[in-house]
């Protein structure tokens, strides 16, 4: 839809840190059998497992959830640009997706790239800015799902592969992905040429 195009960034000043590095981005570790319970000082931020299920997550091809928490999230960020990015991982007892971190819009793709574990998949959702060669600013909502060789966790890998589909069915819209395997692939130049296409040698970042 047009909402996914051309959209006017923030004021210049408002680029802060990430949630790895201390800024203002809301984060909740999903780990053990807890994962999915927020640790954030304000869970009504960050949802999980335990919450998709109370709050009737939405099912799709019965194989994984997906909360209605994640959905308003997505619909706010392409919308009202109320996030930068969202991380999203899988509770594998539970078999729901699990909203694990999130960036506040004054965080930058940095701060997301450097977010993803080096040896675990997750799934990625980021409000990615670039120019035009004439200068005009632009953003579009890009999912990521990344699947690093490093991860020695087989298992893992199948299922964040076979859930790919039905998050994205339930997060309507999505023009763009990003398959990344390795962080090489994650370069701000990769993403243009997905957003940009043949214009993007042509597209600055940021």
């Amino acid at each position: 839809s047009s909402s996914e195009f051309a959209r006017y960034p923030r004021p210049v000043g408002t680029m802060g840190n990430s949630c790895c590095a201390g800024g203002e981005s809301v984060t909740a570790e999903v780990t053990g059998p807890e994962a999915g319970r927020s640790t954030s000082a304000n869970p009504a931020q960050v949802g999980g497992a335990n919450r998709a299920s109370a709050g009737g997550g939405k099912k799709a091809g019965g194989l994984c959830s997906v909360p209605d928490e994640l959905i308003e999230k997505y619909k706010g960020m392409k919308m009202k640009r109320q996030l930068r990015y969202v991380v999203c991982t899988i509770n594998m007892e539970s078999m729901e997706v699990v909203m694990e971190k999130e960036g506040a819009p004054s965080a930058t793709y940095d701060d997301f790239a450097a977010c993803l574990p080096e040896k675990e998949c997750r799934y990625g959702l980021v409000d990615f800015e670039y120019k035009t060669s004439d200068g005009r600013p632009q953003s579009r909502v890009v999912f990521f799902f990344w699947t690093p060789d490093a991860c020695e966790n087989p298992k893992s890998k199948f299922v964040f592969a076979q859930c790919k589909e039905i998050l994205k069915k339930n997060l309507e819209g999505i023009a763009f992905e990003v398959q990344a395997t390795e962080r090489s692939e994650l370069t701000p130049d990769k993403v243009l040429e997905k957003v940009a296409g043949m214009h993007a040698k042509s597209c600055t970042y940021g």
